[in-house]
């Protein structure tokens, strides 16, 4: 009888055992599909960090999917879903551990949460989608490529209904040319600023501003601060009056080498003859350089020869006076007011020589200083042509 028991229990008992220990691993190893160790085997990555709320940026989103054993699945399906926004398909397969979809932004700000599942393991990872606007401007947009000129980058951060971003947000730039004062700064009100200095090669810096996904550019001209030309003018340039007061308006045009207008050049004048409004004038932004020529009293006339100097280029022309019996003027009546000023700072000492005619008398230079403290230079011209 103990045989035939023992029998049974040999004959029977071993299967049952066996099942009873493979339910009993599978039911071990198998993870909570909610679980740490189920979301572990999933890892998500996305090509954005953030999009704007417009509705049409785009990232892909991919799933790196393994099995149990820290292999990589393959040919399991694998289920997508978002909380806002759009995704190109609900479904795919994974491949050699891979999956991935493609997410497009809503029109209107939120968090999207998009979530993988796949083989009892769930993945979720966010994507903020921001409704704002942004706006850059440079302040000048032109400067001198002298290494030392600045321009005031601004940056506006809004919402959708144009309110300011909250204080504190931060607004990074760049640029293509020139140094900036930082590379980032937080906003005050929706406004954020650095300041942008040139360099010494002429060009155009193009600056970006980003906030998340949302970005804006500004364009500063580096233009060049060689003097290339001067051209001079003289209206009227014969038949005024030599009464103390009847005045010839001269126009100093001024242009770098790269043919841009020479914005901030100074222009130095001396004349013959005649007394001058200005000494030094600033060119302004169309590299123009206005001064006036005033006339002496003479019973004779007289013929004024002025020079305009800007950098190593110089250039004169002459204005005749006739003769004026009657009694002197103290001022020209009316007397034009100009916007340029002067630069005391600036030196210019040319030496003219130019060749003689043996018609042309060589004239006795008596210049007028103008508001300037600095001498007026010295010219001896008998041949007055540009140079």
């Amino acid at each position: 009888m103990r045989m035939f028991i023992q029998s049974r229990f040999t004959a029977t008992g071993i299967p049952l055992l066996l099942i009873l220990c493979a339910v009993l691993f599978n039911a071990c190893e198998s993870p909570d599909p909610t679980g740490p160790a189920a979301s572990s085997r999933i890892t998500l990555t996305s090509t954005r960090s953030s999009l704007p709320a417009d509705g049409s940026s785009t990232c892909t989103i991919t799933a790196y999917v393994l099995d149990r054993k820290g292999f990589p699945e393959d040919g399991e399906p694998i289920y997508w879903s978002t909380t806002c926004g759009t995704l190109d398909i609900a479904t795919g397969t994974i491949s050699g551990g891979y999956a991935s979809v493609t997410f497009t932004a809503p029109n209107s700000g939120c968090t999207a949460v998009i979530t993988a599942d796949a083989v009892h393991a769930e993945k979720s990872i966010e994507i903020p989608i921001y409704d704002y606007g942004l706006d850059l401007d440079a302040n000048p947009s032109s400067i001198p490529a002298d290494g030392t000129s600045t321009s005031n980058l601004v940056a506006y951060v809004y919402d959708n209904l144009g309110n300011p971003i909250q204080d504190g947000t931060t607004v990074y730039f760049s640029t293509t040319l020139g140094t900036l004062s930082a590379a980032s700064a937080t906003t005050t009100g929706g406004w954020a600023g650095v300041t942008l200095t040139s360099g010494t090669v002429s060009g155009t810096a193009v600056i970006t501003a980003r906030v998340e996904a949302a970005e804006a550019k500004a364009y500063v001209q580096f233009t060049s601060t060689d003097v290339g030309s001067i051209t001079l003018t003289a209206s009227p340039s014969s038949g005024i009056p030599a009464d103390g007061a009847s005045y010839s308006v001269l126009q100093a045009i001024v242009r770098r080498q790269d043919g841009t207008p020479a914005t901030g050049a100074v222009v130095s004048f001396a004349t013959t003859w005649g007394s001058l409004e200005y000494f030094q004038v600033t060119a302004d932004s169309s590299g123009i350089a206005t001064n006036r020529l005033i006339s002496s009293y003479s019973t004779s006339g007289g013929v004024a020869y002025v020079t305009a100097i800007a950098g190593t280029k110089s250039i004169t022309v002459r204005i005749d006076f006739t003769p004026y019996s009657g009694t002197p003027q103290a001022s020209p009546t009316p007397r034009p007011t100009y916007t340029n000023t002067p630069t005391p700072t600036w030196t210019a000492t040319p030496t003219m020589t130019p060749t003689a005619t043996s018609n042309t008398p060589t004239p006795t230079m008596t210049p007028t200083p103008g508001p300037s403290n600095t001498p007026t230079p010295t010219f001896t011209p008998t041949n007055f042509t540009g140079y």
